[in-house]
């Protein structure tokens, strides 16, 4: 019989119900697991009842598959060993954005210039450099959770000096700010550095906005976008955002862990 455990903390599951995949987050250690049948199944009634057996039985798995899958999650750091057998978070729901054909669609129009302003350049090249060190300095697996710490840290901040949200139009031109600069970034500049550096440009001008950080399936992947906090609209994205289902906002709502 398999040992009682527990979700780690900091480790977020979201079932894509569409093509039967849940996928497995590790904020903190930087793991990423996919399950699929009968895995999925095997996590979805565990999740539910806590109880080892019925999970096995109704995933169809042998004692020996289910103890094997157990441990390959434990090794992860996905799972925890628990003093006592019970249940979980269910899954957070994924968006099912429809069948995919290889293709996606783009934006045809390029968007608005921003500032050509010399100090809104230098500001945005200082955030920038240092959303690019966050995922460099340090072990590569665990890049997020050093961006976690630090758009946290930012957010205090802002609490604490009572800093107002920034409207729409201040957050897009943080963004457009910071991806202009990105285009001359000598090292990893990709939405997560993107969002990071935004957030960190806004907050040196007195602003906030909401990071966000989700995945999508088909294939499984992973996006960071900015959201315009009182009213949760996109920032700068294109419509293909939407299919990415939010798993961290901050501030704000934040999911629970699985």
């Amino acid at each position: 019989m398999n040992a009682p455990v527990a979700v780690a903390a900091g480790t977020h599951a979201v079932d894509f119900a569409g093509p039967g995949v849940i996928v497995l987050m590790d904020t903190s250690g930087g793991a990423v697991r996919t399950l699929m049948e009968p895995a999925a199944t095997w996590w979805r009634t565990y999740a539910a009842t806590g109880d080892p057996r019925t999970a096995a039985h109704t995933a169809g798995l042998t004692a020996g598959e289910a103890q094997a899958l157990q441990g390959a999650l434990l090794d992860a750091g996905i799972l925890v060993p628990a003093p006592q057998p019970g249940p979980w978070h269910a899954p957070l729901p994924g968006h099912d954005p429809g069948p995919s054909h290889g293709t996606r669609t783009a934006p045809t129009a390029l968007p608005s210039a921003p500032s050509n302003r010399c100090p809104a350049r230098i500001a945005a090249s200082v955030s920038l450099a240092t959303a690019a060190l966050t995922t460099r300095l340090g072990r590569s697996h665990r890049s997020l959770a050093r961006h976690l710490i630090l758009v946290r840290a930012v957010t205090r901040w802002n609490a604490l000096r009572r800093a107002p949200q920034a409207d729409m139009a201040t957050a897009a031109e943080a963004v457009r700010t910071v991806r202009r600069v990105a285009r001359w970034c000598p090292t990893r500049a990709a939405c997560l550095e993107q969002t990071t550096a935004a957030l960190l440009l806004l907050a040196l001008h007195g602003h906030g906005a909401t990071w966000c950080q989700g995945v999508a399936p088909d294939p499984i992947r992973f996006h960071a976008w900015m959201e315009q906090t009182e009213t949760g609209h996109y920032v700068e994205e294109p419509v293909e955002t939407t299919a990415y289902t939010p798993v961290l906002r901050i501030p704000g709502r934040r999911f629970p862990s699985a």
